[in-house]
């Protein structure tokens, strides 16, 4: 079935009411760029937030190493970090949207707002493990794999999981968070893709890249 998303961007408080309602984790990213809504007539079914994790500059450093992300010039960023990649911070759909090809169209269709309306040349993002989650929304959408790395985070009332940083803002906030709520560390594995939005950042991408690009996805075994 065809979906035809009518992409806008929308507030924070709408997006992350539909979060609390379609998501597993209400949670959402601290540094968001652009909160994007998708609308069928004029119904919203999904929400995605494209901005950067904790430390943008040094992620992107680490793909790529020599692209001089973090040269300065009289203390000042050479290269303005939304002309060079966007990450997916979250991204919901709505239930009835589901076990169709909605999240494939979806991606197609950010893909086509995000070379329109900005000058980026990456979509980035990682896909979580320790929710059971290899990226196969990634890869059904063309998206480049590179590899998976364990780490952790803390589920909080078996419900919401959330960053090591996030936790801790959370406790400097609120003293008591810790013992009002019940909070697990978990571990697992998380899984890097990359989309290149033209010819030239696939290009970047396949000789530059400290890291090996391919579309030898992982699969359900590679979760444990």
């Amino acid at each position: 079935m065809k979906y035809n998303f009518d992409i806008k961007i929308i507030n924070k408080e709408l997006a992350t009411e539909f979060v609390k309602t379609y998501h597993y984790s209400s949670t959402m990213p601290y540094i968001t760029k652009y909160y994007l809504g998708y609308y069928i007539d004029e119904e919203l079914k999904s929400i995605m937030t494209l901005g950067y994790g904790t430390k943008p500059r040094h992620t992107f450093n680490k793909i790529f190493p020599n692209s001089g992300i973090l040269e300065k010039h009289n203390d000042s960023f050479i290269l303005n970090i939304n002309d060079v990649y966007f990450e997916i911070g979250k991204l919901c759909i709505a239930t009835d949207l589901n076990n169709t090809t909605a999240g494939s169209q979806l991606l197609s269709a950010t893909f086509k707002w995000l070379r329109k309306n900005t000058n980026t040349q990456f979509l980035y993002t990682i896909a979580d493990g320790m929710m059971g989650k290899a990226g196969y929304l990634y890869q059904a959408s063309n998206f480049y794999y590179s590899e998976k790395f364990k780490t952790y985070a803390f589920l909080v009332n078996d419900k919401n999981k959330v960053h090591p940083k996030t936790l801790k803002y959370f406790c400097e906030k609120d003293p008591e968070f810790r013992s009002k709520n019940n909070i697990i560390k978990i571990y697992g594995y998380m899984f890097r893709y990359l989309y290149p939005l033209n010819k030239k950042a696939h290009k970047i991408m396949m000789t530059k890249s400290s890291m090996i690009w391919s579309k030898n996805y992982p699969k359900e075994h590679d979760l444990r």
